[in-house]
């Protein structure tokens, strides 16, 4: 296994943006960092630890795989730059090759690995008090089992390099741990973390880990191992790799396991499901998706103020160039009915003349179509999504011919479990 996947340089401390400028991200910038210097400093010692903090996310990214992210990569939408060789046209037609593949969720993972693990080694010397060290120890071990989640994901198990700082010349691990023994490890140090880390946080320790974060994460984390795709019933390989890519054996229990761990925060009386204020149908799925702050989040992504879902999700004529996925008419037509019933049920009152009337209120605010009203990049009032111009309307009016355009799907600034 090339030492290089594993081998990366953590000393330099990333530049990271915080919604709040008096935020907990917020980074005092220098160079001639090294680690001694890094951690006789409080101020560095944090900026490191939210280095690890950075890259949270990435793998939900929309722009990911070269514009269409995980949607164009599966059955439900299509990307954009379709004349290019892209990662997401890989995956969607099955040409993905050990050659091309990204190696983004292999490297930004262990790379990240590697930084907890440097920031564990040094944290009993760190310049602050022992709550704090007690609180971003617990942090630095959610963030570990948090990458490790990620190649669990795109790998299967994968070596388990527990607490060492491999140098260039170390004897590295490249025997890939079995799936039971990456599922548990992640598990417990999710309970772990959960321990020192309260249910949440206010002000400008606001995104940082909680023990709800911890709880979902393994929440989820469970769940995707009792599936059947891992629970030993989707298993195609044999011999040793059979227990490295999931369970050999399938266990009912793990779904008890799954629920156990969903309760852990649900329990908790501080999360809910966003419910706005009701002022229209629909709203407060809507709300959710543009709050920096509300009941629903277990875990946020800080960043300054953005316009990241407008500059992918907006349509072209809203100013965006580069935009995210388009959806497919099988992904629109998912969304059923406002009485809960599915567009070809006969009974849900589906009108194929009238397509965008009395359906699920979700579907208004997950979809741009014809006449959408989409707020402008200048920040005045919502504008209808003009898609058709119909020549031979003498009022050249906007007809509706052509119905669906882009999904608006949730802003990954927000990740939820």
């Amino acid at each position: 296994m090339n030492k290089r996947l594993f081998i990366c340089i953590a000393a330099a401390i990333p530049i990271f943006l915080s919604c709040s400028k008096q935020g907990f991200l917020d980074q005092t910038q220098s160079s001639e960092l090294n680690e001694q210097v890094v951690f006789s400093d409080s101020a560095y010692t944090i900026n490191f630890l939210s280095g690890i903090y950075s890259e949270i996310g990435f793998v939900s990214w929309p722009k990911r795989f070269g514009g269409g992210g995980l949607d164009a990569s599966t059955d439900e939408a299509e990307g954009a730059g379709l004349g290019t060789i892209n990662t997401f046209i890989q995956f969607a037609t099955g040409t993905v090759n050990s050659n091309m593949i990204t190696k983004d969720a292999w490297t930004t993972s262990y790379t990240n690995i590697r930084r907890a693990n440097i920031m564990l080694k040094n944290l009993p010397g760190a310049k602050f008090g022992e709550n704090i060290k007690i609180r971003s120890k617990a942090e630095t071990r959610f963030l570990r089992a948090y990458y490790y989640f990620i190649l669990l994901e795109h790998y299967g198990g994968v070596p388990l390099v527990g607490d060492s700082v491999f140098q260039a010349s170390s004897a590295i691990p490249s025997v890939r741990n079995t799936f039971a023994e990456c599922v548990d490890y992640i598990a417990e140090e999710c309970d772990a973390a959960a321990e020192d880390l309260p249910w949440n946080h206010s002000g400008e320790n606001y995104g940082r880990i909680t023990k709800a974060a911890c709880y979902g994460l393994k929440s989820r984390l469970l769940l995707y191992a009792a599936s059947p795709l891992y629970n030993g019933q989707g298993i195609t390989a044999e011999g040793p790799l059979q227990a490295v890519v999931a369970y050999p054996n399938e266990d009912k229990g793990r779904w008890e396991r799954a629920e156990q761990a969903a309760e852990q925060v649900m329990e908790s009386g501080i999360y809910a499901l966003h419910q706005g204020d009701n002022s229209e149908a629909g709203y407060g799925f809507y709300q959710v998706f543009q709050l920096r702050k509300n009941a629903e989040y277990l875990l946020a992504r800080m960043q300054n103020t953005n316009r990241d879902l407008e500059g992918i999700w907006n349509p072209p004529t809203f100013g965006v160039s580069n935009s995210g996925a388009y959806p497919y008419l099988e992904t629109v037509d998912a969304f059923g009915m406002k009485n809960g019933l599915p567009i070809d049920d006969p009974n849900s009152g589906y009108d194929p003349k009238q397509p965008y009337k009395d359906r699920d209120p979700r579907f208004a605010n997950t979809i741009t179509r014809d006449q959408s009203l989409v707020f402008h990049r200048d920040g005045l009032a919502k504008r209808p999504v003009n898609i058709y111009i119909d020549k031979t309307n003498s009022n050249n009016v906007t007809s509706g011919k052509m119905p669906y355009i882009k999904v608006l799907r949730r802003d990954i600034t927000h990740i939820k479990w």
